[in-house]
């Protein structure tokens, strides 16, 4: 019985925030690097918060989270702070709400920005960007 028990406190006391993974996605060879993270967190009681971690390296293949308080998110919006080739670029992304719905889990991904298309629609492959943005 003490089983059945425990599992229900464990249960009950789930966290029920937003966990958000920040994930840096680029080549190697880019030497790109996550140098600050911030989440602006929207309650469904209307409140927010902001966490950040700064000044942090995150480099290729490595991560970090940023975390909520322990209540239903709504919504959320993410900026961070990347440095490629000598360039600081400040990357925002914003996940709106769903009404009814709780946000419990995002994975973000900075990863190398898609190819544009030129004018005469001709992609470039001569010089490879190092353009980024956030997945």
């Amino acid at each position: 019985m003490s089983d059945e028990i425990d599992a229900k406190d464990r249960l009950s006391t789930a966290f029920k925030g937003l966990l958000v993974r920040v994930r840096n996605g680029t080549p190697p060879e880019w030497d790109a690097v996550i140098t600050a993270a911030t989440a602006t967190f929207f309650y469904s009681d209307n409140s927010r918060s902001d966490v950040t971690q700064a000044p942090i390296i995150i480099r290729s293949g490595e991560y970090t989270y940023l975390q909520s308080q322990d209540k239903c998110v709504s919504e959320h919006l993410v900026a961070l702070r990347v440095e490629v080739d000598g360039t600081t670029q400040v990357l925002t992304k914003s996940y709106p709400k769903q009404p009814g719905k709780c946000q419990t889990r995002n994975d973000i991904i900075l990863a190398p920005a898609l190819a544009s298309t030129s004018e005469d629609g001709d992609k470039s492959k001569d010089s490879p960007s190092k353009g980024v943005e956030l997945r």
